[in-house]
């Protein structure tokens, strides 16, 4: 009986759970907008994501300014678990090879980037004809996960080629694995912000709160919109700042997300 037990809490979460999406959902359109006082709109970028059958996403478009500036393709293996994703550039030509490891449960334990092509551009993906080697000594090159028996995330590790830390997450989940607080540490392993979350009835945040160098950072509220699945269409997103030197830079209009949402025909 133990073994069946422990055997069933191994299922892999699916990105549909992950993402807190119901129904077999087949792609998903995403649209940031910024909402000004004068009631002016700025697109901050679009997102197309498609899943599989099994609710996992196989190839995600980034645009902005309604232009395609990457597309992410996932590759998994015959067990349907992922093995790593290659980033592309609107001309198909490869930017970023990423592979991944696993443990033996089948739950990603690391990330391994290969930069070799993005070299040969720059952060606007535009061919460059000098490479910045300074700039990329600070990318971080890997990503070690630790993972709670279910496969949820308890730290996420970035480290740079030579084995340093670029910087780090720690979470913490509730009881319905919803995700509670997350902190981050910089370089130099230091705590440097952290979020908690609250959530409504449907499992969406309706309320984080972060702290800035252990002090108090803004509060951001969220408020949706939502469809027959019970997935959320519209989320209005406002921020209550403190003013500080950390907060200058923090967003302080309406930012409205729009979602079109594609089932699988049943």
């Amino acid at each position: 009986m133990f073994l069946t037990s422990a055997s069933a809490n191994k299922k892999q979460i699916s990105d549909l759970e992950r993402m807190n999406l119901k129904g077999n959902i087949k792609t998903l359109l995403e649209i940031v907008q910024v909402i000004y006082e004068n009631s002016e709109k700025s697109i901050i970028f679009n997102t197309i994501t498609n899943f599989n059958i099994d609710g996992m996403i196989v190839e995600k478009r980034i645009l902005k300014k309604h232009t395609l500036f990457s597309r992410l393709v996932y590759n998994y293996n015959s067990e349907n678990q992922i093995t790593g994703f290659n980033d592309y550039n609107p001309d198909g030509s490869l930017y970023i090879s990423v592979t991944y490891e696993t443990d033996e449960d089948g739950f990603v334990i690391a990330e391994h980037y290969d930069r070799s092509t993005q070299r040969l551009y720059d952060e606007k993906r535009q061919p460059i004809d000098v490479l910045n080697e300074e700039y990329y000594e600070k990318l971080f090159t890997d990503i070690y996960y630790k993972r709670d028996f279910k496969g949820y995330k308890l730290e996420e590790k970035y480290l740079k080629a030579n084995g340093s830390l670029s910087h780090k997450y720690l979470y913490s989940h509730n009881y319905k694995y919803y995700l509670v607080e997350k902190k981050y540490y910089n370089s130099a392993n230091n705590l440097f912000y952290k979020t908690k979350y609250k959530y409504n009835e449907h499992g969406d945040s309706y309320k984080s709160t972060t702290f800035i160098s252990h002090r108090l950072g803004y509060v951001t509220t969220f408020t949706y919109e939502y469809d027959v699945f019970d997935n959320w269409v519209k989320r209005e997103e406002t921020k209550e700042i403190e003013d500080n030197i950390f907060t200058k830079d923090v967003i302080r209009d309406l930012v409205v997300t729009d979602r079109i949402i594609q089932y699988y025909v049943q």
